[in-house]
């Protein structure tokens, strides 16, 4: 047939036509079927579609491959602070577990500890920068993991500024990484804390809490210490607040009181009054001041000011009055006492008395009866040197008459001639000593205008007195000796002369060599004396060290620095050394003179050691290090001790 012939269909009813679909039918159950299924699964266990939709979205991404076990991670990041350990564990669940996990990181690869067939562990230490890393094990690999280490507040250094008074004339200073500070009460302190990722600085002092303010990260905290004090500083940001807090503590030393010590030098029966003294302080003066008071009849105070330089710590001072010049009357009491101020300018100046000495001015019936008690005294010895020279005059006449009876004198007769002529030469000389007595008493009398009619009766007499002194007849008569003496043989005078000068040699030899004995006697003790008080000195500065090192002993882990009142300063120590050594230079000189010297030198050397151990221990004194300042003095002890065992 032709192929036109045939009827025109569309191509989809040829399909229909071609498919028997009611053959299919008996499938529809079990399409449905699995399309229920599927969506059960989708309902309950929405990965099993969503995981492969998620891989072919995300093709980029890598994923785990899924394991025969599971591993359990709590967290994927992790905050810390610098330095602290982290310890990071793993839970495994399921079938053939891997028996080795992995840490793995930048830092290498590094084996967990098993804890249990489930449970691996790994503590990460001493951590200061951030961190990621993944766990490894068999074919697993997990999830990148960051640690994040945050930074710990830290205290880079600390500095104090010390700004001392101004009354004490020192220079101020900064001190470096001291927690420890001693200083002189009143001085500004300025504490400054250079601190790294530090948000606040806490100062905890007696029991007060403060927050410090920062510029730059540098904390300052500024005080004025008038009493000692401790306190602590702790730095803290947002990750620790843990931190040990860091101590200090200021010991502050009070202004010492000054001292003063004075001597009195007065003459007997004088108006003038004279007096030496040494004051001593810490820092310094005010002033020093001469006080007297006068009580009866009328109560009178008198102040005087006392020239000295009152920016010494050390400094003597010598003063003179006249108590007529502060118009003290005769019979009138005085007291006088030295009193010193210091110059302390935290308080203000304190002052400290001297001791009082006590003065009376004679009245005119004292004065009086001491003259007339010095002239009686002149009389009765003039008196008794008058009869001696009457008796001597009588023997005189006794021994002329015997002379004329006599051709030639032999040697008893010249020897009682010698004898009587001493005799005379002795009365000579008392009578001129009395003489001085008596200008004493003309010139006392004087002074204080006691001319009553008594007194000059009594001088009168006495002067009279010495005109007699050597009548004429007595004068004729020594003449006389003298001329027979001269006419003496010249043999005979030259051996009588030789005789003298021998005897009086034999004399004076053992004068001289008794006197030799007694200054080499009087040396030897001296010298003993000094090495003793060297000697004990130089113990005292060794048994100081020992009581602070057994008090610190029996206080330990408390600090205490207060001055101990019985102790010897450096300075002082230094003073009593050096009078020693002068006294020495003295005895060295004086056992030059003796006709026997002894053998002895001073050690030059070891005094020069002893000076500089006593120079160093004064410095550290004055820079607060009482603890070197003992070690100092007791060397230089030690040094003393030996000094005085070579004397």
């Amino acid at each position: 047939r032709d192929l036109h012939s045939f009827p025109t269909r569309h191509s989809s009813d040829l399909l229909v036509d071609a498919v028997d679909l009611r053959g299919n039918l008996k499938w529809l159950g079990v399409f449905f079927g699995l399309l229920l299924l599927l969506i059960l699964l989708m309902v309950f266990l929405p990965s099993f579609a969503v995981q492969p939709t998620q891989r072919i979205v995300n093709y980029e991404q890598s994923f785990e491959k899924p394991l025969p076990y599971q591993v359990e991670i709590d967290q994927d990041e992790i905050e810390t602070t610098q330095g602290q350990e982290v310890k990071f564990n793993i839970h495994v669940t399921g079938g053939r577990i891997p028996d080795a996990f992995y840490v793995k990181s930048e830092l290498g690869q590094q084996l967990m500890t098993k804890g249990s067939v489930n449970d691996f562990s790994y503590t990460f230490k001493n951590l200061y920068n951030d961190l990621t890393f993944n766990v490894v094990g068999g074919e697993y690999t997990s999830r990148p993991i960051h640690i994040t280490v945050h930074p710990n507040p830290t205290l880079l250094s600390y500095r104090c500024g010390v700004r001392y008074p101004a009354y004490i004339h020192r220079s101020n200073e900064i001190l470096e990484a001291k927690t420890r500070l001693i200083v002189p009460q009143g001085t500004n302190l300025t504490f400054n804390f250079i601190t790294r990722d530090t948000e606040k600085v806490i100062l905890t002092r007696d029991s007060l809490v403060t927050d410090l303010t920062a510029k730059d990260d540098v904390f300052e905290y500024q005080f004025v210490a008038g009493q000692s004090t401790k306190f602590e500083i702790q730095v803290e940001n947002t990750w620790n607040n843990t931190l040990d807090p860091l101590p200090f503590s200021v010991d502050v030393l009070p202004d010492a009181y000054p001292d003063i010590r004075v001597e009195s030098f007065d003459e007997e029966l004088s108006t003038d009054v004279y007096f030496s003294g040494l004051v001593t302080d810490d820092y310094g003066f005010t002033r020093l001041t001469c006080n007297c008071k006068v009580k009866e009849p009328i109560e009178k105070n008198i102040v005087k000011t006392v020239p000295l330089d009152l920016k010494q710590t050390r400094s003597s001072f010598f003063y003179q009055f006249n108590m007529d010049s502060l118009g003290i009357m005769p019979g009138q009491d005085m007291e006088v006492y030295f009193e010193i101020w210091d110059n302390d300018g935290y308080h203000g100046p304190k002052s400290k008395r001297s001791e009082t000495f006590t003065y009376y001015k004679p009245s005119e019936a004292a004065l009086d009866s001491i003259a007339d008690q010095s002239s009686e005294d002149i009389m009765d010895r003039l008196s008794e040197k008058s009869q001696e020279a009457n008796k001597l005059q009588d023997e005189i006449e006794k021994m002329l008459q015997d002379l004329v009876q006599k051709k030639d004198l032999d040697w008893s007769d010249k020897e009682k001639m010698k004898d009587l002529m001493e005799r005379q030469q002795q009365i000579q000389e008392e009578w001129n000593k009395l003489q001085e007595e008596q200008d004493k008493l003309s010139d006392f009398m004087k002074e204080h205008n006691l001319g009553n009619e008594d007194l000059i009766k009594k001088q009168e007499q006495i002067n009279k007195l010495f005109n007699e002194v050597i009548p004429e007849e007595l004068q004729k008569l020594m003449e006389q000796i003298d001329k027979l003496l001269e006419e003496m043989p010249r043999e005979q005078m030259q051996q009588m002369m030789q005789d003298i000068k021998k005897n009086n040699q034999s004399m004076q030899d053992l004068l001289d060599r008794n006197l030799a004995l007694l200054e080499q006697l009087k040396m030897e003790k001296d010298l003993t004396d000094l090495a003793n008080k060297l000697d004990k000195l130089g113990e005292d500065l060794q048994k100081e060290n020992a009581d602070n090192q057994n008090k610190a002993e029996g206080e330990k882990g408390e600090q205490n620095d207060e001055q101990n009142g019985d102790q010897k300063s450096a300075e002082e120590a230094k003073e009593e050394f050096d009078k020693m050594m002068d006294e020495l230079d003295q005895l060295l000189e004086k056992n030059k003179d003796l006709q026997q010297p002894f053998d002895m030198e001073k050690d030059e050397e070891m005094e020069q050691d002893i000076n500089q151990n006593l120079d160093d221990a004064m410095q550290n004194e004055q820079n607060g290090d009482q603890q070197k300042s003992q070690n100092q003095k007791q060397q230089a002890g030690k040094k003393m001790q030996k000094m005085a065992q070579n004397m």
